[in-house]
């Protein structure tokens, strides 16, 4: 075989494989078939089911990609965050797309909440609570996820419906990882999306764990 159709070959190949790759699902067998995120470089669409697009924000938060989660965040409402399943409109943060951009550079520390049982404040900065209160599960994996249901509740108040009327939501539920707790250290995510012109856009990230 010529050296030059040896290498047109091999790039064929190259791109053959490339194509099938792109095409696999970035989980498997966690939730049904066919409610999957998109593979990287696919081109976000708000417009398909809730839950595709709730996995498809769990995969920017997994990686830090603030740049394509702000892309989610609602433009004129921005997104809410709440560190314990209880929605306190009064007390709980929102930021602004552009805000969500840059939290990875934001050296500032905010008020997010208090912590469960102890009451103490929790002051973190915008990565550090990310990393804690919103992916720290891997919610792209979860077993479990409703839209519109609340999967599981603890001591905290489930106030999501009320909190967001006419919005839908999705909970990406954990419901253990150490069998020795026996389900004490279950964790859920649940995203808040609201329609605007067309598409789905997060309002709120809300953090649900065992509390006291």
């Amino acid at each position: 075989m010529k050296p030059a159709l040896r290498v047109i070959l091999l790039l064929l190949a190259g791109l053959l494989l490339g194509a099938s790759l792109m095409c696999l699902p970035l989980m498997t067998g966690a939730l049904p078939q066919g409610m999957y995120p998109a593979p990287p470089g696919i081109p976000q669409d708000e417009t398909v089911n809730p839950l595709e697009c709730a996995l498809r924000v769990a995969v920017c938060i997994q990686g830090d990609d603030f740049a394509q989660l702000s892309a989610w965040v609602h433009p004129e409402k921005g997104v809410m965050f709440t560190p314990y399943s209880t929605v306190d409109p009064e007390r709980d943060l929102t930021f602004t797309a552009a805000d969500v951009a840059g939290f990875a550079f934001d050296k500032r520390f905010y008020l997010w909440g208090l912590t469960d049982a102890e009451g103490a404040p929790i002051q973190m900065t915008a990565l550090d609570y990310i990393h804690r209160y919103v992916g720290g599960r891997d919610y792209t994996h979860a077993p479990m996820a409703s839209v519109g249901n609340v999967l599981k509740t603890g001591n905290s108040v489930e106030n999501v419906a009320e909190a967001f009327p006419g919005c839908v939501f999705v909970e990406l539920h954990i419901p253990q990882v150490d069998p020795k707790l026996e389900g004490l250290d279950w964790s859920s995510l649940k995203v808040v999306f609201e329609e605007y012109q067309g598409r789905l856009k997060v309002v709120a990230l809300i953090h649900s764990e065992w509390t006291i």
